[in-house]
């Protein structure tokens, strides 16, 4: 939406002017799940200007799940909710309306014992990572979303619990922040993994 907004020019008491101008607005909605796809009631999202560059953006309104933010601004956000672990990444260049999907993840899930059988590298990386997982047997399905937790990538391959080697290939895919979800019967672990 345009939303006018009226800037007056003076100095002192002398008024030099004013004009209308229209300033464009998007709305960024938050979709919070967790690693099953339910909706998580009773998160929490907190949006603010990145301020990590001179492209900080601007909150027009909003709260809870939707803000108005300012044309082209880049913001970072986190959202947390009781018995998850918090989320936070970056939004670049906000130019349409946009839907993040966060995914969160239970607190129990990926405790150190399983967080240690998974091995990535190199993180960040070109595109090509290698992926060890050990003491995980059966089938496992390797599936990578960016930042919107739109689905970029699947594999399903079998492990035997004794060490397996993967290649990850997202050569094909822009440079950014993703997400590598490994699942095995009951074991879940996400992992962000960066793309140079």
């Amino acid at each position: 939406d345009d939303n006018p907004w009226r800037i007056e020019f003076n100095m002192g008491n002398h008024a030099y002017g004013n004009t209308n101008m229209l300033v464009k607005t998007f709305t960024v909605t938050f979709v919070v799940k967790d690693e099953d796809g339910d909706v998580i009631t009773g998160a929490s999202v907190e949006l603010d200007a990145y301020d990590g560059n001179d492209n900080a953006g601007d909150i027009w309104g909003g709260s809870g799940f939707v803000y108005e933010v300012w044309a082209s601004g880049d913001y970072e956000y986190t959202v947390s909710a009781e018995g998850f672990k918090p989320a936070s990444d970056i939004i670049l260049s906000v130019v349409e309306d946009l839907t993040i999907n966060v995914v969160l993840e239970d607190e129990t899930i990926g405790i150190s014992e399983i967080d240690n059988n998974v091995k990535i590298y190199p993180n960040p990386s070109r595109g090509v990572f290698n992926v060890e997982i050990y003491e995980i047997s059966g089938q496992i399905e390797l599936t990578v979303v960016n930042y919107q937790g739109q689905l970029v990538q699947t594999q399903t391959t079998e492990s035997n619990g004794l060490g397996s080697r993967y290649k990850l290939n997202l050569q094909h895919l822009s440079k950014g922040i993703y997400y590598l979800k490994i699942q095995s019967g009951n074991t879940t672990i996400i992992r962000k993994i960066v793309l140079q």
